[in-house]
């Protein structure tokens, strides 16, 4: 994301480039109070608390994990079962997954 933000700010601020380091700096804090102001007018007609992107993807999360069976077999670990049978043993303080197939 980043990465984004500094494309799109190189791309805008390609005239600015050959300018004094004050009027560069000027012209980037302008840009991103532009941006800013766009983003915060948009979300203001959303009726969604979620921006755009986050929302979709938690839409894509919840439709995956639709039909899993999640049991708590101890403190931060979890045994996941998808609709196929496949079951994995999920360690959320390790941040690990493993899993098995039923098959």
């Amino acid at each position: 994301m980043t990465s984004n933000i500094a494309e799109s700010l190189n791309n805008v601020l390609t005239m600015a480039r050959d300018y004094p380091v004050i009027s560069i700096l000027e012209s980037i804090r302008t840009t991103l109070v532009t941006w800013f102001a766009l983003r915060r007018q948009a979300a203001r007609t959303e009726d969604n608390i979620l921006p755009p992107k986050v929302h979709d993807m938690v839409i894509e999360n919840y439709e995956k994990g639709a039909g899993c069976v999640v049991l708590k077999i101890g403190d931060g670990l979890y045994e996941v079962i998808e609709k196929r049978g496949s079951a994995f043993a999920v360690n959320l303080w390790e941040r690990t997954c493993t899993g098995s197939s039923s098959s």
